[in-house]
């Protein structure tokens, strides 16, 4: 490997933090105060369970008494928002500068994970378009999860690439203890846990010895982690989970709004028959007095929806998925701004059928050209994978963060936001440079040969 420089990587830096404190000098100046939160129920619901735990009322999202323990929400961001809250004047302003900072530390570990899996080149090629991503630099102003994960997803991929390279243990433990802070900031990480176990046996640059140590050593070191959140849940609700949430959306989100659509309901009357199954199940086996004890029961009545129309049900998921996937985000943040406001629904407008499809080609020319724009983003990655497959050029390390990519976006369901890629962002921009350079290996080799002077430079 080439020695760092230095000098590059605080200019990246630089570059990072001044485009994510411009929008928040914007913000701030709009909203009239450094201490603001934009628009979102889960900010509001961080925040209160926050307040909380900083008053002493205990982890619960309740306003007033009494204080009920909260069984949805992880706990790394409502902890980290009651040590703000209870010791600083300004709280919200001084965690949204923390988030700004940890959004800027994110690209050089970008940096980090591109140079040790591809080139120098790569990898600053990568953390400059992460760098300047509007997309991720508005989103680290909300007062949400997406940046903590990201930068603890990036930092456990980064040790885990060590492990597979250098075959040192302690990078394999080090990769599941910082897994395991991801997980108890967004708990659907604990399944992609199964996705990094089962890449340590395929990915066989080390002995079977070294990797199934590696696994080991990555499965406990991940579950003491979680351990005193699982341990905490057991003894208030008498389920040993982490959180309520996984089951809750399939049923809530994807299966509520598949049923919806497919019986051709109003969104009011798909609230209203999901909220009745639940009270019947209530009603039924009162043991159920918690939403972790829930759990159960919401996914096997979300299953049971789904398999009604399985085909169906898939169409459905993939368009949501690409909803994720072909929004720039800039509707979200025309909308944060103005304080509401209405969205077109091209979620629910393509899921129609082919009506859905001209209307939207008809009315949304400018939406439609955005999507193609990123629609051809995504294609020149899959054109990359395949390339990689063909060079043999660090085939296996593409194809496992591209499965990454994947598993987040189909994780996101119905719930069609764009905010949600945020956390596989760094690895989009990562994996598209490496594309450009294995299809257009002349263009990008002329590219390099342009850059390297100046980059000697500096």
């Amino acid at each position: 490997m080439t020695k760092v420089n230095h000098k590059s990587l605080i200019i990246l830096f630089c570059v990072a933090l001044l485009v994510r404190v411009l929008f928040f000098l914007i913000f701030a100046i709009h909203e009239g105060t450094p201490n603001f939160v934009l628009p979102g129920g889960d900010s509001y619901h961080y925040l209160a369970i926050g307040k909380n735990l900083a008053s002493g009322h205990g982890y619960s999202q309740a306003l007033e008494p009494p204080y009920v323990p909260n069984s949805d929400r992880s706990p790394f961001l409502p902890f980290l928002l009651a040590a703000v809250t209870g010791f600083l004047k300004f709280p919200i302003a001084v965690h949204l500068g923390l988030q700004i900072l940890i959004g800027s530390l994110s690209v050089i570990v970008l940096y980090w994970l591109g140079k040790r899996i591809f080139t120098e080149q790569i990898a600053m090629a990568a953390a400059l378009f992460y760098a300047l991503d509007p997309f991720v630099s508005w989103s680290s102003i909300l007062l949400l999860t997406e940046t903590w994960f990201t930068f603890f997803l990036l930092l456990s991929l980064w040790t885990l690439i060590r492990f597979w390279q250098e075959g040192a243990i302690r990078s394999a433990l080090w990769s599941g203890a910082i897994l395991g802070l991801a997980t108890l900031t967004r708990a659907v990480s604990v399944f992609y846990s199964l996705i990094v176990i089962v890449a340590i046996g395929f990915l066989r640059r080390q002995s079977w010895q070294t990797r199934l140590l590696g696994a080991l050593s990555f499965v406990v070191i991940f579950g003491l982690v979680l351990s005193p959140w699982v341990i905490r849940n057991y003894k208030t609700f008498g389920v040993a989970s982490l959180s309520s949430v996984p089951a809750y959306n399939w049923y809530w989100y994807n299966a509520r709004e598949f049923y919806t659509l497919k019986h051709h309901l109003s969104e009011s009357q798909g609230k209203t028959v999901f909220l009745q199954w639940r009270e019947e199940a209530l009603n039924d086996n009162p043991a159920l007095n918690n939403e972790l004890r829930l759990q159960s029961f919401y996914l096997r009545k979300a299953f049971s929806v789904i398999r009604e129309d399985f085909p169906g049900y898939l169409r459905f998921h993939m368009i949501n998925t690409l909803a994720v996937y072909l929004n720039s985000g800039w509707d979200n943040l025309r909308y944060l701004w103005d304080k509401g406001g209405s969205d077109t629904n091209f979620t629910a407008l393509l899921a129609s059928g082919w009506p859905g499809v001209v209307e939207v080609l008809k009315n949304y020319p400018g939406a439609v050209l955005e999507k193609l724009f990123l629609g051809l983003f995504y294609l020149l990655i899959v054109g990359g994978w395949f390339r990689s497959w063909i060079t043999r050029r660090e085939f296996g390390f593409f194809s496992f963060l591209l499965i990454t990519v994947l598993f987040f976006g189909l994780a996101a369901g119905a719930v069609a936001e764009p905010r949600f890629r945020v956390v596989v962002e760094p690895l989009l921009w990562l994996l598209f440079v490496v594309s450009l350079s294995l299809v257009f290996p002349r263009a990008w080799s002329s590219v390099i040969d342009k850059v390297r002077p100046f980059s000697q430079k500096v």
